[in-house]
């Protein structure tokens, strides 16, 4: 696999994911107590979360074509792309939300 579809499979799979967590993550913060009291674990373990449910549950139910299992290094980074890009700022967007609704 080159660099560049690499690029694309991972890009790929962090926007179809981008455009669902955010309407989970206010909703799931209120139940969720670790959200609110630890911001940075419960935002890294949320974005743990989102990649299992998006690459397990949700791409496999959809219609989208299978991919072929990309290797490890890919596997890491997309990961870290969805702790650190979806679930982090998401866990900050939503305790500052909260807080400034108490």
């Amino acid at each position: 696999m080159q660099a560049a579809s690499c690029i694309c499979y991972s890009a790929g799979r962090s926007l179809r994911c981008s455009k669902v967590a955010p309407k989970v993550a206010p909703p799931g913060a209120v139940r969720i107590t670790l959200l609110r009291r630890y911001v940075i674990p419960g935002s890294l373990l949320y974005g743990v979360g989102v990649f299992i449910v998006m690459n397990f549950i949700v791409l496999p139910l959809s219609a989208a074509p299978t991919l072929p299992a990309p290797p490890m290094w890919l596997f890491i980074e997309i990961i870290l792309e969805h702790i650190l890009l979806i679930g982090l700022p998401l866990g900050i967007l939503v305790q500052r939300n909260a807080s400034a609704n108490q």
